[in-house]
């Protein structure tokens, strides 16, 4: 996330605000570790391709369909799935 969690519920918690109304929950679960999925929609993909580039985190596809969205993905060394997506289409977005 580039900073530090906004709450630390315990040991095994970390929350961190996103925006006014959305946050993300994250809860240490070894027995599913290497399976979790996350997306998260930004407005600036290519901004966030270049910032997790200079930490030296790098994404292995591009997927596209340039009449809705534009997705790149990385995976942790432990297997979890990290898609970050911009939509493309403003019919797309609320």
């Amino acid at each position: 996330m580039g900073r530090q969690p906004d709450m630390i519920p315990n040991d095994n918690e970390a929350v961190w605000k996103l925006s006014g109304k959305a946050w993300l929950y994250i809860i240490g679960d070894a027995q599913r570790a290497g399976k979790t999925l996350i997306t998260l929609i930004v407005d600036d993909l290519d901004g966030h391709v270049a910032e997790f580039n200079e930490r030296g985190i790098s994404f292995k596809f591009v997927e596209k369909d340039s009449k809705i969205y534009r997705r790149v993905v990385v995976t942790d060394p432990e297997g979890n799935t990290f898609q970050f997506t911009e939509l493309t289409s403003q019919d797309n977005q609320a």
